[in-house]
């Protein structure tokens, strides 16, 4: 299987995080190890190739500081866990943080481009789709897994449920608009259809979870959307007004036709009632905090201190005796990490919401997709805890891998240097480039934009970096081939942006074999990267 693909593939398996086992004395799931799977192809692959200085190393970025201070908030974390509570904070920290975190970084630095990514959340969406008809089952059946009648899935929880489903929701029908615009060809309007279809299925489901948190997160994350899309058009305070009367319009419908019981427990916060309940357990929560404002209480102790304790801080018998957490992100993090560790996931997503400011005008839209999803998770995180929990940590340092690896920076600049001459033999002329530091890139063939001064245009063009190994030569070079090659410029230096991947490096049985291959990677960047420079054509020659 490709590698690319075999990361694509591994949120399809989010869910089976509830298929657990062991090897040895290590408790593990499904995802966790194709996680760990996929890192050891990663390490095997450069380490084989001889690309390791490159292939291993990794770049500044913005997110490495919040990272790190959030990766030693939870380590400290671990020395004021209780001694008896000290495995599931181990847990804690492998499931929800470190197998996480190692598919952001295989994701952001595997992929750069847009179409990597549509693959990533279609698969994901998938998964969320496979789960919302369990849900729609239980509906349709009336075989519900909770005592309150809501839809839950697999899940304890109707709320679990929907956390899962409200960013592969509104993905679905953000793709579902952006396909349908771009509709001239058949299969925009197809892949519009199924995405709209997929979006009504996770509505649906998520409608029958009667989350009113999700709702909450759903509705800022569509407002954050049309607000970004409609910034930059004319009449925008037309459009703004009439995205915000469909949203109250929308909330409107959602609330009248939903469980009006529910509904209305909203309000009474003097008897038992999901806000009543959350009320006392930010209490007991704010009450740990005002103790232990630094370091916080440890990793997986909430509860156990929430059962001890409530009575005492309220003054009364909670309504609910245990409570797994304090139904808000940000009292989690503070709560579970300390201070440093809530303020490190803050200074991420500020990170995060930066870094789609400085995406290249072609990522915009799709950051904008990205923007409106991470938006919805800290807004339903105001009154429960999403990110706390096996999928959906998954979740969000995907969508963290993408909005970085879109912004990552991908230019490199260096020298023109004599090369062979081979490529010029059989129709294809090369520059070939040399750098003081390696490139950043895995060994392969690449689709990348090139210039050879800061006032030309960046132009179309292919680019090989490492071996060749059909002539037998195993010293990596970066050549670049331009699909129209700029006449009459003497070009000294050369300015690269690369695009996204075409192939890895293979070996040839014959030079003509391998410019027919060239022939193949030129046809295949044209059709998937530069169909605005060259729209009428289907098929190139030498």
């Amino acid at each position: 299987m490709n590698y690319n693909l075999f990361l694509m593939l591994i949120p399809l398996t989010f869910p089976l995080y509830l298929v657990k086992f062991r090897i040895g004395v290590f408790p593990v799931t499904v995802p966790e190890i194709l996680v760990l799977l996929a890192g050891l192809w990663f390490v095997a692959h450069n380490l084989k190739l001889g690309n390791w200085r490159t292939g291993l190393r990794v770049p500044r970025s913005m997110f490495y500081v919040p990272i790190f201070f959030l990766a030693f908030a939870f380590f400290i974390s671990l020395f004021v866990t209780p001694h008896d509570f000290l495995v599931p904070a181990l847990g804690i920290v492998k499931s929800w943080f470190v197998i996480p975190v190692v598919y952001f970084f295989l994701l952001w630095r595997q992929f750069s481009d847009v179409r990597s990514f549509y693959k990533v959340f279609d698969f994901y969406s998938l998964s969320a789709v496979f789960l919302a008809g369990w849900g729609i089952y239980q509906y349709a059946t009336g075989l519900y897994a909770t005592p309150d009648m809501r839809a839950s899935g697999p899940f304890e929880s109707a709320n679990y449920l929907a956390f899962y489903l409200v960013p592969a929701a509104m993905y679905s029908f953000l793709m579902a608009v952006q396909t349908f615009k771009n509709r001239v060809e058949k299969l925009m309007l197809r892949m519009s259809i199924v995405y709209f279809l997929s979006a009504l299925i996770l509505f649906f489901a998520l409608y029958q979870t009667k989350s009113f948190g999700a709702f909450l997160g759903l509705a800022a994350g569509f407002f954050v959307y049309f607000i970004l899309y409609f910034s930059g058009h004319s009449h925008f305070w037309k459009k703004f007004s009439a995205v915000c009367v469909l949203i109250f319009f929308v909330g409107g419908m959602f609330f009248a036709t939903g469980d009006s019981k529910k509904f209305e427990a909203l309000f009474r916060f003097h008897q038992q009632s999901s806000s009543a309940v959350r009320l006392q357990v930010w209490t007991v929560a704010g009450d740990f905090i005002a103790q232990h404002p630094i370091l916080g209480i440890g990793l997986g102790t909430f509860q156990n201190l929430y059962e001890k304790n409530a009575p005492a801080i309220l003054g009364v018998a909670p309504y609910e005796a245990s409570m797994l957490h304090p139904h808000n992100v940000f009292l989690m993090f503070w709560i579970s990490t300390g201070l440093l560790g809530l303020l490190s996931f803050l200074w991420l997503i500020w990170c995060f919401f930066a870094a789609f400011f400085r995406l290249p005008s072609e990522n915009r839209l799709f950051g904008m997709i990205l923007f409106a999803l991470m938006t919805a998770i800290p807004v339903h995180g105001l009154v429960d805890t999403p990110i706390w929990k096996n999928d959906l940590a998954l979740i969000f340092w995907t969508l963290c891998a993408a909005m970085f690896g879109l912004v990552k920076s991908m230019k490199v600049t260096g020298i023109v240097v004599p090369g062979l001459g081979l490529g010029r033999q059989f129709g294809f002329p090369t520059l070939n480039l040399e750098f003081d530091v390696a490139p950043l890139l895995d060994h392969g063939v690449y689709a990348c934009r090139a210039r050879g001064s800061v006032q030309a245009p960046f132009l179309p063009a292919l680019l090989h970096f490492g071996p060749r190994p059909t002539i037998d030569l195993h010293q990596p070079t970066f050549e670049v081939f331009f699909l129209e090659f700029p006449e009459g410029e003497n070009i000294k230096t050369l300015e690269v942006e690369v695009l996204g991947k075409l192939r890895g490096v293979l070996k040839y049985t014959s030079i003509e074999a391998l410019a027919d291959q060239i022939r193949k990677d030129r046809e295949q960047a044209m059709v998937e990267y530069f169909r605005a420079e060259f729209p009428s054509k289907s098929h190139f020659g030498p």
